[in-house]
């Protein structure tokens, strides 16, 4: 059902309303593979579902936990069904707050809304896997080094130090 917790329900508040959106089902699923050791990870993206009119897509979250045979496989549990070509990921994450649609800071009596409308359609072309195999790991470093002074930049500050109390 659409609507009935927000982005800050807990999975306390799901499970008492016995009703929630697909976040609430995603983060139920995380929680019960995590229990059993089982790695996974959050999936925030869009669902493609056919209409008559041509309608924003639906965003949508759903779960991945990796197998040792098959790698990283996709499951929906808010429909409880296998991922497909319908479903186009956005980002993954460890939860909702790693990938949400919007992220910011904001100070005082400042609200949040957000309307975003992806249109999806079908089209032909490569399959699936075959687009998937094409994505390639882009490596940034995390962190940023602390420079290295030159030796005699350093040597040159120690002796004005030495200078300096001479005097």
């Amino acid at each position: 059902r659409k609507n009935v917790t927000t982005y800050d329900s807990t999975t306390e508040d799901f499970l008492k309303i016995d009703a929630g959106v697909c976040q609430d089902f995603a983060h139920l699923m995380l929680g019960l593979l995590r229990l059993r050791q089982i790695p996974c990870r959050y999936v925030s993206g869009y669902l493609h579902v056919e209409r008559q009119e041509r309608e924003p897509s639906q965003s949508h979250a759903w779960v991945e936990l990796h197998s040792s045979t098959a790698g990283w496989v996709a499951f929906d549990p808010t429909h409880n069904r296998a991922v497909d070509e319908r479903y186009v990921v956005v980002g993954h994450g460890r939860h909702y707050d790693d990938v949400p649609p919007n992220k910011g800071i904001y100070r005082g009596i400042a609200k949040e809304t957000l309307k975003a409308e992806v249109v999806t359609e079908i089209v032909a072309g490569k399959f699936v896997s075959t687009l998937r195999e094409e994505i390639r790991q882009i490596d940034l470093p995390v962190f940023r080094e602390v420079p290295v002074h030159p030796p005699d930049r350093v040597v040159r500050g120690v002796s004005e130090v030495g200078a300096q109390q001479q005097q």
